[in-house]
């Protein structure tokens, strides 16, 4: 998908929301945090390029899109060979596997399931509104998306000692804690 007209109302929605909500909530609550939750939320805006926008303008036209229903059989692009599909698997868990990363830096009792489940839900949404926005959901999807969620989380965890250094410099740096 291309930049054009039609997604620019979407993207500045999203950076409104960024500025005037999210960034004075997220600032009091340490650089570390600010950090941490703007990149989970640049992450999400991008998901979102990526996947469903534009959302605003093809809202007038959501009744004249037909609905495709969600293809259900796992993985039957790579049993019957068809297309990019080993590019397609790769792409769709790296989709999502910042947010398993970036998920256990926001809470400390953030636990492996619980991102994972929520890497799920967020893809179920995403694949259930696709259909609305002229694309189709992929079951295949749904799954490559929660694995990178979860090979995400076992990143996050590897690194947990430097990335846990390098908020707490951020956070004496800029005065917080």
């Amino acid at each position: 998908m291309s930049l054009d007209m039609t997604t620019i109302p979407d993207l500045l929605v999203m950076f409104c929301l960024y500025i005037f909500t999210l960034f004075p909530r997220w600032k009091k609550q340490g650089a570390d945090m600010l950090l941490i939750r703007t990149l989970m939320y640049v992450h999400f805006a991008a998901v979102l390029y990526l996947t469903l926008l534009p959302v605003l303008a093809a809202l007038p036209y959501i009744r004249e899109i037909p609905y495709t229903p969600m293809n259900t059989v796992p993985f039957i692009d790579v049993r019957l060979r068809r297309g990019d599909y080993m590019r397609q698997i790769g792409l769709n868990a790296l989709l999502l596997m910042p947010y398993g990363f970036l998920r256990p830096l926001t809470r400390e009792d953030s636990c492996f399931f619980g991102t994972v489940f929520r890497t799920f839900l967020i893809s179920l949404a995403i694949e259930l509104l696709q259909p609305y926005t002229g694309r189709t959901a992929d079951v295949t999807d749904l799954i490559t998306n929660t694995a990178g969620g979860a090979a995400g989380y076992i990143i996050s965890a590897w690194f947990r000692p430097m990335t846990g250094a390098v908020l707490k410099f951020i956070n004496k740096e800029r005065g917080f804690k």
